[in-house]
C-alpha cells in the first residue's frame, strides 16, 4: 500500500495543487498579489521531484497506471513543461487580464490529463485524462472573455471534441466486447480465433478516430489552427 501511494504521488500533488488554487481563489479575497503563481510553482515542483525520484514498484492501482522508466519519464517532462509555463506565462497573463485562480489551477489540471494518458495502462485511465486534458483546454483556449476570437475557437474545439470523445467512448466499448478488458497491453494471441476480425478492426479504427482528433493526427487535423 505504501508503495503504491509513492507511486501516485505526483497525481495526487498536482490535482491538490489545482484544487487548493481554486478554494483559495475562491475563499481569499484579499490573498496576496502572487499567492497563486508560487502555490502553482510548489506543487508542480514537487510533483517533479516525486515523479523523478518514484521507486520502481511494478502496476500501481490494479494495473491502471503504469510506474516503469519510461512513462516516468514523460510524467516528469509533464510537470517540467507545466511547471516552465505557469513561469513564463505570469506576466503576459497580467498584461491580458487572464492570470487569476482559474487560470493557474486548469492549467495543474491540463497538465493531471497529460500525466495520466502518459502513464495510463488502462483505457478507462487514458479516457478520463484525455477528457480531463480536453475540458481543460476548453477553459483555456476561451479564457479571454473579452476576446470574440478565443470564445469562437473554444465552441469550436467543445463541440467537435465531444464529437471525437464519443468515437473513443463507443471504441473502448467495442474494446471491451471483443477481448473482455479494458488493459491497453491485451494480449490478443488468445482471441485470435474468436474475436471477429470485424469488430477488432472496428474497436481500434474509432480509438484512432478519437484519439486522433485529441492529438491533431492527420488527416484530424484541420481543426487546430482555430
Amino acid at each position: 500500500m505504501e508503495s503504491t501511494w509513492v507511486v501516485i504521488l505526483p497525481e495526487i500533488l498536482i490535482a491538490a495543487g489545482g484544487t487548493l488554487i481554486f478554494c483559495a481563489g475562491a475563499f481569499w479575497q484579499r490573498r496576496p498579489e502572487k499567492l497563486l503563481f508560487f502555490i502553482a510553482l510548489i506543487f508542480l515542483a514537487g510533483a517533479i521531484a516525486a515523479s523523478a525520484s518514484a521507486p520502481m514498484a511494478g502496476m500501481s492501482l490494479s494495473g491502471m497506471l503504469d510506474p516503469e522508466d519510461y512513462s516516468r519519464l514523460f510524467s516528469t517532462l509533464v510537470c517540467t513543461v507545466a511547471f516552465m509555463t505557469v513561469l513564463i506565462s505570469f506576466r503576459y497573463s497580467r498584461r491580458r487580464d487572464f492570470g487569476n485562480d482559474e487560470y493557474y489551477a486548469i492549467l495543474l489540471f491540463a497538465a493531471l490529463g497529460m500525466d495520466l494518458v502518459a502513464r495510463a495502462s488502462h483505457w478507462l485511465v487514458l479516457f478520463l485524462g484525455l477528457e480531463l486534458l480536453s475540458i481543460s483546454l476548453y477553459i483555456l483556449i476561451a479564457i479571454r472573455k473579452g476576446d470574440p476570437l478565443s470564445a469562437e475557437a473554444g465552441l469550436k474545439y467543445l463541440i467537435t471534441g465531444a464529437v471525437a470523445s464519443a468515437f473513443l467512448t463507443f471504441g473502448i466499448g467495442l474494446w471491451y466486447a471483443g477481448f473482455g478488458s479494458l488493459a491497453v497491453s491485451t494480449d490478443l494471441a488468445p482471441f485470435a480465433e474468436s474475436v471477429d476480425i470485424k469488430i477488432m478492426l472496428a474497436a481500434v479504427s474509432f480509438i484512432l478516430v478519437g484519439v486522433g482528433f485529441k492529438i491533431s493526427m492527420v488527416p484530424f487535423h484541420l481543426w487546430t489552427p482555430d
